[in-house]
């Protein structure tokens, strides 16, 4: 096992060489059109260069080694991995260097920014769906091949497409992931509140004595998310008392306020999220075959849109201090120094961009 990551680790790790206003990464391809084996390419991420909304790039994401999570690279890696095969509903990972001091993590640029942004926005309950069956299937991929990711929360939650098109999202910073079943003390883990799973706190018993971690607080999670998308950000246990006393029965379920968006299907579902016991509530997999998931369903069709960029020499256009790149670092990498470059040239068309989303059958028959 130790072995198979490391290879997997290898294949991520990326040839770089790091400068004062930039960071140049070497790789190597095969031209077999002009006879060229192993040809090199430089491609260069510019400290504080980013792109237009809607335009596709790269981000580097640097976090001291003191506060790196061991858990994180190696799921980054792995879910990259799998996404040859899988839906793309996990954040993109392009691969990692370092130096002494800190690890760099490469990895797509989400334009759009996460969720969070979003919360406040009139969202419809197909809307909701929509970004609910991405998630879903993250969590299902994650959770198959033995990961939670412990913190699933609107900011953690990035956009690749949005409303009008059709709403396409993928889950990204794996910092807190860890192995299910690994031994923990939940109680210790400094999550986000709002969004923890009752046994984090200890408010569920008969978990007490063992405090193993398992795939269900995620689904907790999911439960809260999309009651905030529904509620215009609100949560449904505003504070550990509030859980406390859901728990243990003198607490209704506060289903009011999801009645002024979503179907009974859809409040049921939120409903068989949001459950004591962590056994009792819906996994990844059963969350998929729910009604209110299946019922409905709308098809993805191909997502195109047009992007001017106003365009510098290097290729990137700034955008204001308060840009979304800037919120993808979470409270424990708010040092982090964010670099964006384009992706390769075959990403750009003359006159805009044009994306369609791949499907998992679209995926295979390229194989």
């Amino acid at each position: 096992m130790a072995s198979a990551a490391s290879d997997l680790l290898a294949h991520f790790k990326l040839e770089a060489e790091i400068f004062p206003t930039y960071t140049s990464h070497i790789s190597y391809r095969n031209d077999h059109a002009r006879g060229r084996r192993k040809e090199k390419v430089e491609k260069r991420w510019y400290k504080d260069k980013v792109l237009g909304h809607g335009s596709f790039g790269e981000s580097v994401k640097k976090i001291e080694k003191a506060k790196m999570r061991s858990w994180e690279l190696l799921a980054l890696a792995k879910f990259s991995k799998l996404q040859d095969k899988e839906e793309d509903v996990l954040v993109k990972f392009i691969g990692y260097f370092e130096n002494a001091d800190a690890v760099f993590l490469a990895m797509e640029y989400f334009s759009y920014g996460d969720l969070a942004q979003y919360l406040e926005s009139p969202l419809s309950e197909p809307e909701i769906k929509q970004i609910t069956r991405d998630v879903v299937e993250g969590l299902r991929i994650m959770h198959a091949e033995g990961f939670a990711h412990r913190d699933l929360k609107p900011n953690n939650i990035f956009v690749v497409e949005k409303f009008p098109e059709s709403w396409w999202v993928k889950i990204g910073d794996f910092g807190m992931a860890k192995r299910d079943g690994e031994q923990t003390d939940l109680r210790t883990w400094g999550g986000t509140p709002h969004y923890q799973a009752p046994e984090f706190n200890g408010f569920v018993e008969e978990l007490e004595e063992t405090l193993i971690h398992t795939n269900a607080v995620d689904m907790w999670s999911l439960g809260c998310v999309i009651y905030s998308l529904a509620t215009k950000g609100a949560v449904p246990f505003p504070t550990p008392s509030a859980v406390n006393r859901f728990c243990n029965g003198k607490l209704p379920f506060p289903d009011k306020a999801l009645s002024m968006k979503l179907t009974s299907s859809g409040i049921q579902f939120v409903k068989d999220l949001l459950v004591r016991l962590p056994s009792e509530r819906l996994t990844a997999e059963t969350a998929q075959h729910a009604p209110w998931l299946r019922n409905g369903h709308d098809s993805f069709q191909s997502l195109s849109h047009h992007t001017a960029l106003s365009q510098e020499q290097s290729g990137v256009a700034k955008l204001p201090h308060h840009t979304p790149i800037d919120r993808m670092a979470t409270n424990r990498t708010q040092d982090a120094a964010p670099f964006l470059l384009p992706k390769h040239p075959k990403t750009f068309a003359t006159g805009g961009n044009s994306t369609a989303r791949p499907s998992k059958d679209q995926k295979l028959d390229q194989l």
